[in-house]
């Protein structure tokens, strides 16, 4: 294991008994922050880098630390000049606009030369989220003070029993003939449909960024979809599955919330994201050895990404799960490189359409 590097303390009082703390080896370094996605955020043409959610001792409830990615005066009557603040969060999400993870890179200069790598907090023996979500019913505060909290719900209350739905997944496949484990296919993504817009943002709020990062929220079929890539993947029955795709419901469309469908993928590095010739040679073989498959190939048409699927009902007396207690017909589709993979193949491609930024106040 590597070596923890010691913990350097700023010394900066902010709000009265707010206090910073920041993990280096020899202080900050800008411009360093390559291999991680820092939490940036623009107000009238000016940018902000996210530091943490602090506890404020004096107003009893958390507030966003952060700094100015410019070099901050004084304003007469309204603050002193300062490389830190902080903010209230009705305040913060009012005005502040997160920049999208793969656009940052994008920013002037003089502006990524002054983000900073973090961590900005340690404690190794820290097991709750990183940032605070409102409170709610599944989120937990147990000193009975402030509007949010670091102990947020599970994973399992916010998505269901993904165990389950994982187990369930591979032994329908098996029944129809197909071991995913043994012919090393990889499940790179569930997906978790919702019923309303206003449960489309919660969900997608609640994993992010407690459990995850967004790749990408874009529109996809006239409505956004979040592709949510986790801190820790979700490691069960012997797969490894690295996202989660939360689709927000088109207009007009009815569905039960719940997870839906799981990718598999059946193609190598070499097939790229382009073409279908890998998924046509799966089908084949599929059809070959008379396994009772009805393949969905609509999606074969599709530029990039393209798959074909098949609907699996529940076999007669199954027991509903606790979690997840009305899991019906289960799709699962086939393509031939992970999700991840073709995000970032279209993000560098310029293709990826972005979620207008009024869409959800119409």
């Amino acid at each position: 294991m590597a070596a923890i590097p010691a913990c350097i303390m700023l010394g900066v009082a902010l709000a009265g008994n707010i206090h910073i703390r920041r993990c280096a080896k020899s202080g900050p370094s800008a411009g360093s922050w390559k291999h991680r996605r820092p939490e940036i955020y623009e107000l009238k043409g000016q940018y902000y880098q996210v530091i943490g959610h602090a506890w404020d001792h004096e107003v009893k409830d958390f507030k966003v630390v952060y700094r100015p990615l410019y070099h901050c005066d004084a304003a007469k009557d309204r603050f002193e000049a300062h490389t830190m603040a902080v903010s209230h969060f009705s305040r913060w999400e009012e005005k502040f606009k997160r920049v999208p993870a793969h656009e940052i890179r994008r920013l002037p200069k003089s502006v990524t030369t002054l983000i900073l790598d973090g961590p900005f907090d340690f404690d190794p023996e820290w097991s709750q989220c990183r940032r605070t979500l409102p409170a709610s019913p599944t989120i937990s505060q147990r000193s009975g003070l402030g509007t949010r909290s670091h102990e947020v719900a599970s994973l399992e209350q916010i998505i269901g029993d993904y165990q389950g739905f994982i187990e369930e997944v591979h032994r329908r496949l098996q029944c129809k003939g197909i071991d995913a484990l043994k012919r090393s296919y990889e499940m790179d993504h569930i997906c978790f449909r919702c019923e309303t817009v206003d449960q489309y943002q919660q969900v997608v709020s609640a994993l992010v960024p407690s459990f995850g990062e967004s790749l990408v929220e874009c529109m996809i079929g006239g409505r956004p979809i979040s592709t949510i890539r986790l801190h820790r993947p979700i490691c069960h029955a012997g797969f490894k599955v690295t996202c989660i795709e939360v689709p927000c419901p088109k207009a007009g469309r009815g569905y039960k919330s719940g997870l839906e469908h799981a990718e598999l993928v059946v193609g190598q590095a070499l097939d790229g994201v382009k073409g279908t010739a890998r998924i046509r040679a799966f089908v084949k073989n599929c059809k070959a050895e008379g396994l009772d498959l009805e393949f969905d190939e609509r999606a074969l048409s599709k530029g990039i990404n393209a798959d074909v699927s098949v609907t699996l009902p529940p076999p007669e007396g199954t027991p509903p799960s606790p979690l997840q207690p009305s899991l019906g017909p289960i799709a699962v589709k086939f393509h031939q490189r992970p999700l991840y993979e073709v995000v970032d193949y279209e993000l560098k491609q310029g293709s990826v359409e972005l979620v207008p930024e009024d869409y959800f106040s119409q």
